[in-house]
């Protein structure tokens, strides 16, 4: 296919796309409000019990739920009175509640929300840079639950999602690929990522990309609609996510298409695999700014105000960010987000930490770790296959390209943008398994089957 002719389908379905978020988005506000309002009264009572800073799990701070964003998400869920649906869709408006003691500030997301429910006076608050294309699911999924049925049945699907992803991957790339992908989530605390509705966005797109692309390539690993996978990745996360771990639905989905390419003796030299990262991180790139553009063009358009303002204020806060007049060092940003992957180091929440808990948490990945490290010196491959991993080191090193370059957001909120370290996990845990001599590999499997037929 020539490069006219898939620029031009890709320009269509650009197009497409955002004729598509635009008109879903305004198909989501025209639902019937009575039912979403009472299934939020009941939320409400949920999130009073946690405030809107949720007690972390175990004391963690890195799996700290986001009841504050999850608050504001609730807010922008509910029709505004006397706003149309269109209007509504692109104007993202929110009740906020002024602090009685400080006019110039607002009150917590929760007592907003409250305000709203209720229908008490609030300011009107639009948060019209972003798509909010959440509200997609959310607002109907809010016709039958409330926000405590939503964390249970969120909690079921993406445990559901990320089992049929490690089956794909073991089928489709082998046990180590399987493996690599659930030991990374494992390390960035995925088990309070369904709690939040804030979070769970990236992930499930992410997944979705994995499997796209797992499903989508031939022996040598070659993907017929590559681009346009990588494309729509982007411009979906533009419309879905809030900057919570955006890095996610490149570096994933990039490094499933990377190792499957380690099958071919062509496609998996180091230059080629550079020049594939490149091209699906520019596409993906394209996708995700040009969709954010989208949105602060028609919502310019429909709300008739200049969006961009806003917007360009908002980008240069979150790229570089200032504390005392300083901005902020990037390298503390860096290591604020590594650390999170240390419980025992990377916790700045001293009070109330059940430290047997995270000990005992901490001992099987650490035994794991000196076990596979001893092995792997011992039964490292010799068939002048394992330089080949090099090539997939660049997609390792894009949440680190992430948070060096949005900066001021990934300081502030590393919390839960260290999530992002996800790509490079899955990296590392799969360079690990590739550097493994395939014969010892192959000979320890059918040891452990031996074995286990011998125990029945």
């Amino acid at each position: 296919m020539s490069g006219v002719v898939r620029f031009g389908r890709m320009a269509s379905l650009g197009v497409a796309l955002v004729t598509a978020f635009s008109l879903l988005m305004v198909l989501s506000y025209s639902l019937p409000d009575s039912l979403i309002r009472k299934h939020m009264r009941t939320s409400i009572l949920q999130l009073e019990l946690e405030e809107n800073s949720c007690t972390s799990l175990v004391g963690l701070l890195s799996q700290r739920q986001d009841n504050f964003t999850d608050s504001m998400m609730l807010n922008m869920s509910l029709q505004q009175e006397g706003v149309s649906a269109t209007a509504c869709a692109f104007g993202n408006y929110m009740q906020v509640v002024k602090d009685p003691s400080d006019p110039t500030a607002d009150m917590m997301p929760l007592d907003s929300l409250k305000a709203a429910v209720t229908g008490k006076t609030g300011a009107r608050t639009t948060y019209a840079r972003y798509w909010h294309g959440y509200q997609v699911a959310l607002r109907p999924l809010l016709l039958f639950f409330d926000y405590g049925a939503l964390r249970w049945f969120n909690s079921l699907v993406f445990t559901l999602f990320t089992t049929v992803v490690a089956v794909i991957l073991r089928y489709r790339l082998g046990l180590g690929t399987a493996i690599a992908f659930l030991f990374a989530l494992a390390v960035v605390g995925v088990v309070a990522v369904p709690l939040s509705l804030n979070f769970s966005g990236v992930f499930y797109l992410a997944f979705t990309g994995m499997v796209i692309v797992a499903l989508g390539m031939n022996r040598e690993g070659a993907h017929r609609l590559d681009l346009e996978t990588f494309f729509v990745l982007g411009a979906v996360t533009a419309f879905v996510d809030v900057l919570t771990a955006p890095v996610l639905t490149l570096g994933m989905p990039l490094t499933v298409l990377l190792l499957g390419r380690l099958s071919s003796d062509t496609e998996s030299a180091i230059r080629r695999q550079f020049i594939c990262f490149v091209r699906m991180s520019a596409v993906w790139s394209v996708g995700y700014t040009g969709s954010w553009a989208a949105k602060w063009t028609i919502s310019s358009f429909v709300l008739d105000k200049n969006v961009f303002l806003d917007a360009a204020q908002s980008v240069a806060s979150r790229l570089n960010g200032t504390e005392a007049g300083v901005n902020f060092d990037r390298i503390e940003t860096v290591r604020r987000n590594v650390a999170m992957l240390f419980p025992l180091f990377g916790c700045t929440q001293p009070q109330g930490i059940q430290w047997d808990v995270v000990a005992a948490a901490c001992v099987v990945p650490a035994t794991l770790a000196i076990v596979v490290t001893v092995l792997l010196t011992l039964h490292i491959r010799s068939d002048g296959r394992q330089w080949r991993v090099i090539g997939l080191l660049p997609a390792g090193a894009l949440p680190f390209a992430w948070y060096l370059i949005v900066n001021g957001h990934s300081r502030v909120h590393y919390f839960f943008t260290f999530r992002g370290l996800a790509v490079s996990l899955f990296v590392m845990f799969a360079c690990l398994f590739h550097l493994f001599d395939p014969h010892y590999l192959g000979d320890l499997s059918a040891r452990l089957k031996q074995q286990l037929r011998r125990s029945r």
